[in-house]
């Protein structure tokens, strides 16, 4: 029975809805009739509007592709060379790596500076990072120019990341870089120099001046050897490491201006 009242009702509140509607379009038909409107036929442009040329879709655009002269700028390029060398194969090399890839955001319960974290890092860049040679994990990373990014520096800084910097210049002394770099590896010189084979240790020996030849340091009662590349003092150094570990060799004086190396027999 309540079904018929409600339909009812509705009847009777559509109908006034309806006579509602009804009269206040007829009060106001005579006011706003859009018929009467008086609107311009034309619109005038003081500018000409030239057609726009059509671009062909890039699917149907056969493009050619040459390989770069080199993978390196001209910055870039003197200080590879220099890095590669003072590095002497102890070390690779790699240049123009994301930041994203060498350093992690650690664990938070705030996911959305995680996030953002994250996303900052992988618009960073190092012109160059450095990498033991197993598993390429970064022990140092390299910036260029007069300044560093205040970001990468406190990440570096957080992550306990070296961070090395160098000015850009024409050339670039080996030497120099190699400390440098050493330096912020927080290796000592003495246990960075190296072999192919291994990595040396100095072997407590007595400082000999270069004499004329190998007599004079046979009848001085000094069983040293001389250098077959510039004939300077020899000194023993012992494998730290490698397959020739806890072996004996014999290293020129003057290294790393000379890098004669012999086995002692």
């Amino acid at each position: 029975m309540w079904v018929l009242w409600l339909v009812l009702f509705m009847a009777v509140v559509g109908y006034f809805i309806y006579r509602t509607d009804k009269k206040i379009k007829s009060k106001f038909e005579d006011k706003f009739n859009p018929h009467d409107w008086d609107l311009p036929r034309s619109v005038e442009l003081t500018a000409e509007i030239k057609p726009q040329p059509v671009v062909a879709p890039v699917a149907n655009v056969k493009l050619s592709y040459e390989k770069t002269s080199s993978v390196l700028n001209d910055v870039q390029r003197p200080i590879f060379t220099a890095l590669q060398q003072a590095l002497n194969g102890e070390y690779i090399l790699l240049t123009n790596i994301n930041a994203g890839d060498v350093l992690n955001v650690g664990a938070s319960n705030n996911l959305l500076a995680v996030q953002v974290a994250t996303k900052n890092i992988a618009t960073k860049q190092f012109d160059f990072v450095v990498c033991e040679k197993t598993q390429l994990r970064a022990v140092c990373v390299i910036m260029l120019g007069d300044s560093l990014d205040p970001l990468l520096t406190s990440i570096c800084e957080d992550a306990q990341l070296p961070l090395a910097r160098f000015k850009v210049q024409a050339s670039y002394d080996v030497a120099v870089i190699r400390a440098s770099l050493f330096k912020a590896l927080g290796v000592e010189q003495a246990e960075a120099i190296s072999t192919n084979e291994s990595v040396l240790d100095i072997v407590d020996e007595p400082e000999v001046k270069s004499p004329a030849n190998k007599s004079e340091l046979t009848e001085s009662g000094i069983a040293l050897e001389l250098c077959p590349e510039c004939s300077a003092v020899m000194l023993k150094r012992k494998a730290k490491n490698g397959a020739a570990a806890g072996k004996l060799f014999w290293i020129c004086s003057t290294y790393p201006k000379c890098r004669g190396v012999l086995p002692i027999k």
